[in-house]
């Protein structure tokens, strides 16, 4: 793929992405999903990227965050460890 296509690709992720972005103040975590995104697509294809697989990647990204994220019953059992 040429730097041109890449680059067009590029901006069409973004601006897909953009679409769907939820987070209000985390336009770090928008630019790295945008490059999540740009990495697993093959250089073999188009500069376009379809609807369907944008959102699955998005949410693969999601989840590869989310998996990093405390839940009320961590929070919780590391304040009885600490004893707050």
């Amino acid at each position: 793929m040429s730097i041109k296509e890449r680059d067009m690709l590029r901006d069409n992720i973004q601006f897909s992405v953009e679409e769907v972005w939820d987070l209000e103040g985390r336009e770090d975590l928008l630019e790295d999903c945008v490059n999540y995104i740009l990495d697993k697509c093959p250089d073999s294809r188009s500069y376009k990227i379809n609807h369907h697989d944008m959102l699955e990647l998005v949410i693969k990204f999601l989840l590869t965050k989310v998996c990093q994220c405390l839940s009320n019953k961590d929070l919780e059992k590391m304040a009885e460890l600490y004893g707050n």
